[in-house]
């Protein structure tokens, strides 16, 4: 690590903004993470008001939910960006939002009026379609997944300034989700894993987290013993987070660049919305990472 890279941390931020989570040194990114406090409440989930599968909620569809998410933008500080937004299927899908391809700074984003979406249109909403991970370099837009015990990752890449974004449940983490942002991000943008620093944020943690044999399979791979597999007292528990940090030391990324949330969605502090405490009726909450300006040379 350079003298002039800072440690990757995790903050609660509490005074002076909404309560929320912030990750420190990611270099020219910003990473945050809704609560279950006003004003997220329950998030896009709660506010439209539907199931938590198909075209509900936990994919962010939805008047209510771009209002919300809008609402979001402007509490934490981007409200002048527009938001990426994927369809979560619980998988590995990437898609790359690339300043190469075409897409180019979306110059004068507003947020939506009563009862309007889009996709890429005045409302500044950029529907990703199905898929569990994004990538980007183009300064003025901002990643969003949603999240109710699965772990967010975010990824960042100073040489070539730019980030990535990834839901990971226990799916997308046996198949390595993370890795495959990763992987986007250099295909995309000539990013190399040594040059990657990495935030996974609040998730179940292995304190809450009891699966059965087939998940604890999938996440063991072939590793042995399986970092973040225990077996206490006959049940099986599954930490996320040091399975993906894990995978992602396994393809190049500098274990000291990487920072594991401290925080469980299930019993951490009162903070979070949990599918697994609270059942098909839990919140979501959301996490959004944007770039900021480079600075000019």
């Amino acid at each position: 690590m350079g003298p002039e890279e800072e440690d990757v941390t995790e903050e609660v931020v509490r005074l002076g903004w909404p309560t929320h989570v912030r990750c420190r040194g990611l270099g020219g990114t910003e990473a945050a993470f809704t609560t279950r406090l006003e004003p997220f409440g329950m998030g896009p989930h709660g506010i439209a008001g539907s199931g938590a599968h198909g075209g509900g909620p936990a994919n962010g569809r939805g008047p209510a939910a771009s209002a919300w998410a809008w609402a979001a933008a402007r509490a934490l500080g981007f409200a002048g960006h527009a938001i990426a937004k994927a369809t979560q299927v619980h998988g590995v899908g990437v898609k790359a939002i690339s300043a190469a391809a075409g897409w180019g700074r979306p110059d004068g984003v507003t947020a939506p009026g009563p009862g309007r979406t889009g996709s890429g249109g005045p409302s500044g909403l950029l529907e990703l379609g199905e898929c569990d991970s994004a990538v980007c370099d183009v300064p003025g837009v901002a990643l969003m997944t949603l999240h109710a015990d699965c772990a967010p990752v975010y990824l960042y890449d100073a040489r070539r300034h730019a980030m990535g974004l990834a839901h990971s449940g226990w799916k997308g983490t046996a198949g390595s989700v993370a890795v495959k942002a990763a992987e986007a991000m250099s295909a995309a943008f000539g990013t190399d894993a040594g040059d990657l620093c990495a935030y996974v944020g609040p998730y179940i943690k292995g304190c809450c987290y009891e699966v059965g044999d087939a998940v604890a399979s999938a996440m063991a791979k072939d590793w042995a013993p399986a970092p973040g597999i225990r077996s206490r007292d006959g049940r099986l528990t599954v930490d996320l987070g040091e399975v993906i940090r894990r995978d992602l030391v396994g393809v190049g990324v500098d274990r000291r660049r990487i920072c594991v949330s401290g925080l469980c969605t299930s019993c951490g502090e009162g903070l979070f919305h949990s599918h697994r405490r609270d059942g098909a009726g839990a919140g979501r909450m959301a996490a959004f990472m944007w770039l900021r300006e480079r600075p000019a040379h």
